[in-house]
């Protein structure tokens, strides 16, 4: 669900850029008089799928967010132990810099 809500947040223009033989996509858009990119993902079929449908995952947003607020709940009903403040404040960073949708993760203490 947080792939699609990535595919579903492009704003700008689709662009690909090739490194080391290697290609990446980037969404392009503009701010104010400024040009900005935020990174998608390496260039695959499954990132591709997912960028072909991005209107149709636009207009599914809201239900998506209501899935997985509801998938939260259940898994604090069922006794999840939730993060402190800082930690959440930590994670949440992490997941807006997009470290989980590129596959990262957390080993350690805060995980």
């Amino acid at each position: 669900m947080h792939l699609d809500e990535a595919a579903s947040e492009v704003v700008g223009s689709v662009e690909e850029r090739k490194r080391n033989r290697r290609t990446y996509i980037y969404d392009r858009f503009r701010i104010g008089t400024e040009m900005k990119s935020r990174y998608l993902g390496e260039d695959s079929p499954d990132l591709r799928d997912r960028l072909a449908r991005a209107a149709d995952l636009k207009a599914k947003a809201r239900e998506r967010k209501k899935r997985m607020s509801r998938m939260a709940r259940v898994l604090r009903s069922e006794g999840l132990i939730g993060t402190d403040r800082e930690t959440g404040s930590l994670l949440l960073a992490f997941a807006r810099a997009g470290v989980f949708r590129q596959g990262g993760t957390l080993i350690g203490t805060g995980a």
